[in-house]
């Protein structure tokens, strides 16, 4: 049976004992967990180690944890993507993480509606969902979110060798077949990237790729479209 995640900021090299938060705690009781049971702990630092319950109580979560292994990195999934206002944003993350992107690069484009300071102030909250959705999935990495930046910077940060998609409901190619390894998709904001935008894109080697579904709000294009890249991508692997 498969065993029940729990996050930790760090795991002993070695093995031993581990104390789990208050919180943590509290979901073993949901899940109806009891001393003695053997549960999976991760940490921040990509390492995981199974473990068995020692100690529990509503506020105490303690166990034994074995010798850490190296968790092996996913590909990386990179989201670039144009913020929609208010709360929508934090659909979009939580979203985003559940569908397995690895990186959210939040953009400050031609049509993004809140401002780059607003979105530098919501950094921590937006990271700290990243984190809550990322444990509730039961990811093995937490994504990380970045930013705010323009298009062009972040398109500075993409290797070479990576895959590059830009979703567009108007375009007229369907979504492309993505070779294994690291992939950047763009979602843009509202009303979506402009035209010197999708241009800047052009240039920087994103193929344009049309939504099956028509015109989504973004924070139903987010997991639509990386859902896409991932198919197209396991659609490689089979050919």
């Amino acid at each position: 049976m498969r065993l029940r995640r729990f996050r930790v900021e760090r795991l002993p090299s070695e093995g031993g004992e581990v104390s789990l938060s208050t919180a943590a705690a509290k979901h073993a009781a949901v899940l109806r967990l009891a001393v003695g049971d053997r549960i999976l702990l991760q940490d921040e630092a990509g390492h995981a180690a199974e473990a068995t319950i020692t100690e529990l109580s509503p506020k105490s979560l303690r166990c034994h944890a074995e010798a850490a292994i190296d968790l092996p990195e996913p590909p990386a999934l990179v989201l670039l993507l144009g913020p929609p206002k208010g709360s929508r944003l934090d659909d979009c993350v939580r979203a985003a993480v559940e569908v397995g992107a690895t990186a959210i690069h939040l953009l400050v484009t031609d049509r993004t509606v809140p401002s780059r300071e607003s979105l530098a102030a919501r950094l921590d909250r937006l990271r700290r969902i990243a984190s809550e959705a990322a444990r509730q999935s039961e990811q093995a990495w937490v994504t990380s979110v970045e930013g705010p930046s323009t298009l062009r910077e972040a398109l500075t940060r993409a290797p070479r060798s990576a895959a590059r998609i830009c979703f567009d409901a108007r375009a007229e190619e369907p979504v492309p077949a993505l070779p294994e390894g690291e992939a950047w998709i763009a979602v843009g904001p509202e009303g979506g990237f402009s035209e010197a935008e999708i241009d800047t894109l052009s240039r920087a080697g994103f193929r344009s790729a049309r939504l099956p579904t028509g015109v989504l709000r973004v924070e139903t294009a987010v997991p639509v479209t990386l859902a896409l890249a991932l198919a197209a991508q396991e659609r490689s692997r089979r050919a």
